[in-house]
């Protein structure tokens, strides 16, 4: 299990620095910078693969019976970080030709999903904000890419910024590979990083 500060002190590893952050209450400038980069870091590499682990099933709330051209108005989860498909009865990931039709949009509510799909149940990845449930390939993977944003606050270093963020691909890529190897789920990835290192 791996803690909050363990990751803010790999990434300060990643860039070179000694300095380590003791807790999250200390007032250093380490915690600061990596305090203010933390979740908008850990919840973009959450959204940029669909991790096993991040991934949540629930059933959506009922807004609206209609909002044309859509029969059903369902709330957005709160904690949905990105959406990844409606799931069909009997059915707990089916082919994406036969998954049901949705759209995101915001209404009166905050964001919602509009579907012709009754009772939607929808699999999505949500914030994980426990690093004991993060997986080491995704640690090493998340400290490379929050290096790449405390680069620049912390050493002026443009160079650093780039080599941190080439870490963060090949990483990344190993722990992708890692999450499809533990699944039978085909999680149909876009990621330009994938689709470059496949050809």
């Amino acid at each position: 299990m791996t803690s909050q500060v363990e990751i803010y002190n790999l990434a300060l590893m990643n860039i070179g620095l000694s300095e380590t952050v003791a807790s999250l209450e200390e007032r250093s400038k380490a915690r600061i910078i990596c305090s203010q980069f933390w979740q908008i870091t850990r919840d973009a590499v959450l959204a940029e693969f669909n991790w096993p682990f991040a991934t949540k099933f629930e059933t959506l709330a009922l807004i609206a019976d209609e909002t044309k051209p859509w029969q059903y108005t369902y709330q957005y989860p709160t904690d949905c970080l990105k959406a990844l498909y409606l799931v069909m009865d009997g059915l707990l990931q089916p082919d994406e030709k036969m998954q049901p039709e949705y759209e995101t949009a915001y209404g009166d509510d905050g964001r919602v999903i509009l579907t012709n799909y009754p009772n939607a149940v929808l699999a999505y990845i949500t914030r994980v904000e426990d690093t004991g449930r993060f997986p080491p390939l995704f640690v090493i993977a998340l400290a490379w890419r929050l290096a790449s944003h405390i680069a620049m606050p912390m050493t002026a270093t443009q160079s650093l910024v780039q080599s941190c963020m080439q870490q963060y691909k090949i990483t990344s890529q190993e722990a992708w590979a890692e999450a499809l190897n533990e699944s039978k789920f085909n999680f149909n990835h876009q990621s330009e990083y994938v689709t470059v290192r496949n050809g």
